[in-house]
């Protein structure tokens, strides 16, 4: 049981330690870090056999913190007239990702849990929203 609980907060314990960096930016990690954390969670549901509710209880707190995030890429639907969450819902962090040469797009490939379509058109209005910063400053 132990060993279990130890698997399902380790990946925790690395994204803690990673995005405290003080010698370098942290920005650009946080987009991949907490897609992998939620695809490890999700992929943790249908492994663990002793404490499959504090991996539900982890990844909707993840989701609730996230929201967001999860919004503007296309994990958690968007109601209606559900107003995008504001908690980390700025472009802002997917483009950081994209500008750090640790991760780019890396994390939109292998962890995003979109189909190949919604995948293509995150890649496409990052990278075009990134394309307007660059061409709208100079």
């Amino acid at each position: 049981m132990l060993l279990e609980l130890l698997d399902i907060l380790q990946p925790f314990a690395e994204a803690t330690d990673l995005t405290q960096g003080d010698s370098y930016p942290t920005v650009g990690c946080i987009v991949p870090t907490v897609i992998a954390l939620d695809s490890y969670l999700v992929s943790m549901t249908a492994k663990s056999t002793h404490h499959g509710t504090v991996v539900r209880a982890l990844h909707e707190a993840l989701r609730r913190r996230f929201r967001g995030l999860f919004q503007r890429l296309r994990i958690v639907p968007l109601g209606d007239d559900e107003p995008l969450d504001g908690s980390f819902g700025s472009m802002l962090y997917p483009v950081a990702s994209l500008l750090d040469p640790s991760y780019g797009l890396v994390w939109l490939e292998e962890d995003h849990p979109g189909s190949p379509d919604t995948k293509q058109a995150l890649k496409e209005m990052i990278i075009g929203i990134f394309l307007d910063m660059l061409l709208g400053s100079s």
